[in-house]
């Protein structure tokens, strides 16, 4: 109980591999009830020392049972090989830290430490963890860590509660599901250059997770299966930039109802799969064009964002093929998103471009069988509309075409004339002559009012034509008032 390390590795230390430990000799062996002795010995006691318990490089036999202990020392062991799972559940303990272990599980839910939980630095364990409810006062320390359980929950956190930072990062490896679901990490949870793999589940599971900080997926974060975030709060930044996200057809990232704090930075270097946005609400969206999900495999409904952008930056027609790949087609609230982003952003152009975009959609969307049967003529008429006064936030569109008809008429008229096609009124003073341009405005602007066509008519097939020409005139008039107060603009 002097609290001396012991140090049973061939080279007192230097590292070695655990998982071979069920070989080492028997002057390496170490009984897990001594060890649960020395750990639960009582305060005061001849003897007793607040120093760790330290042991490096030993063979523990039997089973390590702490369940329900109150450990008055840390416990320190490195490089050890345990013949069967450690079992913590609802122990209270100060720091525990196993780098370098090999062992066939943990049992510890509901463990509560005062102080880190260290499975790092090597630390191996083929079957489940089990840490479910647990309260750990420092710092959960994964880092390096291999977690294995092809049949079953590699990590099981949750509800887990941490109360520094949570480490799953470096050469961290999971086979099997990672559970952090309802976990709250009072500082970062850092997950980069993870390993999470599940094979047609869920690689990690992570729904309602709540993160002060920030949640760290970068650099060479590999997840092969579902990273489920649906309904999580984190109040920093999720940084997947360099992320490798491969999920078959099925979710590879899920944010549905989720918040983030601050900025999602979702430029992974590889994703194959569905992204669901559906409802989440992050302060800002930074992506990469090359890694947008497929066509169809992007949920957008409801999600809300203040800023966007991309790396390299994409011009708003690109962006806008970002919505439309969406699986549900065409829904307005998407595009209003984006139209007002940009708009916050100061780019009103962009945010007109993209109201018309979704004019068009909505327009070209069937709804029901008649649809179908009307959807030529809708189609027909929305053209109309975009090249015109693009659905009333372009109307100065329209002068276009009514200069192209007034040039036309000019043009059109002075030759009918030249032909017979218009004559003079019989009580026209001979001295007024017949002039295409004021012709051509007097039929094109309702109301002008210019006496033209009183005092020269349009006769035989002409005469249709100024008939034509009038209503065009009236009909692009309307379009443009229309369009000036908003008619076209429906949501």
């Amino acid at each position: 109980m002097s609290g001396e390390p012991v140090d049973l590795r061939p080279e007192p230390g230097k590292r070695v591999d655990a998982s071979d430990g069920e070989g080492w000799s028997s002057s390496r062996a170490v009984e897990a009830s001594m060890l649960s002795s020395l750990l639960t010995v009582a305060i005061g006691a001849d003897g007793w020392t607040y120093r760790p318990l330290r042991l490096a490089g030993a063979r523990i036999t039997g089973a390590l049972d702490l369940e329900s202990a109150t450990l008055t020392r840390p416990l320190y062991l490195q490089d050890c090989f345990l013949e069967d799972p450690v079992k913590l559940n609802d122990a209270h303990a100060i720091t525990i830290r196993l780098a370098g272990c090999h062992l066939p599980g943990i049992i510890g839910s509901a463990l509560h430490t005062s102080g880190d939980l260290r499975l790092n630095d090597g630390f191996t364990a083929i079957g489940n963890v089990d840490l479910r409810s647990a309260r750990i006062g420092g710092a959960l320390n994964c880092d390096g860590g291999t977690f294995t359980n092809r049949n079953g929950v590699a990590l099981n956190a949750g509800s887990l509660t941490v109360d520094g930072d949570m480490f799953c990062s470096g050469k961290f490896t999971a086979t099997g599901p990672v559970i952090l679901g309802g976990a709250h990490i009072s500082g970062v949870l850092n997950c980069n250059g993870g390993t999470f793999t599940s094979e047609n589940q869920t690689a990690l599971d992570a729904r309602s997770l709540t993160v002060d900080g920030n949640m760290l997926c970068s650099g060479k974060f590999t997840a092969t299966g579902a990273v489920n975030l649906g309904g999580a709060h984190i109040g920093g930044t999720l940084d997947c930039d360099g992320g490798t996200f491969t999920n078959g057809n099925d979710l590879a990232l899920g944010l549905h109802r989720a918040e983030v704090a601050k900025d999602v930075i979702f430029r992974p270097t590889s994703l194959t799969g569905e992204v669901n946005l559906s409802f989440a609400k992050v302060g800002g969206w930074r992506d990469a064009e090359a890694t947008w999900p497929d066509k169809g495999k992007l949920s957008l409904n409801g999600f809300t964002y203040p800023i966007i952008d991309a790396e390299p930056p994409v011009t708003p027609r690109r962006r806008l093929q970002w919505l439309q790949r969406d699986a549900k087609g065409f829904l307005p609230q998407p595009y209003d998103q984006l139209a007002n982003t940009y708009r916050l952003q100061g780019d009103d152009g962009a945010a007109r471009e993209v109201q018309i975009s979704a004019q068009w959609h909505r327009r070209a969307a069937v709804n029901s069988p008649s649809g179908l049967v009307l959807r030529p003529f809708r189609l027909l008429w929305s053209a109309l509309l975009w090249a015109t006064i693009g659905y009333g936030y372009r109307p100065w569109q329209i002068l276009a075409p009514i200069g192209i008809l007034y040039g036309f008429g000019c043009w059109w008229f002075t030759r009918a004339a030249e032909h017979g096609g218009i004559v003079r009124a019989e009580n026209l003073d001979p001295h007024v002559q017949f002039n295409g341009a004021r012709y051509a405005a007097d039929l094109l602007i309702p109301g002008a009012g210019l006496g033209e066509r009183a005092n020269f008519l349009a006769i035989g097939q002409t005469a249709w034509w100024a008939a034509g020409y009038t209503l065009a005139g009236w009909a692009l008039a309307a379009m443009l008032i229309a369009g000036l107060t908003g008619v076209f603009k429906r949501q």
